[in-house]
C-alpha cells in the first residue's frame, strides 16, 4: 500500500500493474501528477494548447486547470476578466477562430436567445422570451 505524493489517498496495486512498476509509481491520477510535476516534462505535454472534438481551444493556465481560448483572447482585448454570466460568441461560428474581431461577448440569456431566433425556436424576442420564461414552449 502506498500514498500518493499530492493528494494522499492510498493506493493499491492494480493487476494490470507489475510490482516494480506499482513501485515506481508516485501519483493516484495524471491530474495529481499534473499538479506537483512541470507539465513540460511530461511525456504527453503538447505545449499546453488542445483542440477538444468541440472544436474549441482549451490552453493550460494552471495545475490540471484549461481554459478556453476565445476567453483568454477576450479578456486580454477587454483589459478585464469576464464574468461567469457572460459568453464570448463567435461571429461566424467558426470555433476555432479565436480573432478578436470575430468574438463578442454577451451574457449567457442573450446568447441563448440569439442561438434560438437563428434555430427557428422563435420568430422574435418578445416570443422566446415568453417561452423562456414560462420554461415551456407555447
Amino acid at each position: 500500500m502506498k500514498k500518493c505524493e499530492c493528494c494522499g489517498v492510498k493506493m493499491e496495486r492494480d493487476k494490470k500493474y507489475s510490482h516494480k512498476q506499482f513501485e515506481e509509481r508516485r501519483f493516484c491520477s495524471r491530474v495529481c501528477m499534473g499538479k506537483i510535476l512541470k507539465p513540460e516534462k511530461l511525456t504527453h505535454w503538447k505545449g499546453g494548447r488542445v483542440k477538444l472534438k468541440t472544436g474549441y481551444i482549451y490552453i493550460y493556465q494552471e495545475p490540471g486547470k484549461y481554459v478556453m481560448e476565445h476567453r483568454i483572447v477576450y479578456e486580454k482585448a477587454i483589459g478585464r476578466s469576464l464574468k461567469k454570466s457572460e459568453v464570448v460568441h463567435h461571429k461566424n461560428g467558426i470555433k476555432d477562430d479565436n480573432r478578436v474581431e470575430n468574438l463578442e461577448v454577451m451574457e449567457s440569456w442573450e446568447h441563448s436567445q440569439k442561438h434560438a431566433l437563428e434555430n427557428g425556436l422563435g420568430t422574435d424576442e418578445k416570443s422566446y422570451r415568453s417561452r423562456n420564461l414560462l420554461g415551456q414552449f407555447i
